[in-house]
């Protein structure tokens, strides 16, 4: 990698924070384990697709 493009941000704000907190709890509830079994037997269009998204990786 050549750059590091990652941004901090802090908000002191208890009701943010509360709704952050409600989010990550629904997106764990949507969340599955990908076992390595699965990781290796995932489709072709999504590997292409992975290879893709890395030559761009830097603008994504």
């Amino acid at each position: 990698m050549f750059h590091n493009l990652e941004v901090n941000l802090n908000i002191v704000d208890t009701d943010f924070g509360a709704r952050m907190e409600e989010r990550f709890a629904a997106d764990r509830e949507r969340c599955r384990e990908v076992s390595l079994f699965d990781w290796r037997l995932r489709a072709l269009g999504e590997r292409l697709l992975e290879r893709l998204c890395y030559l761009f990786r830097y603008w994504l």
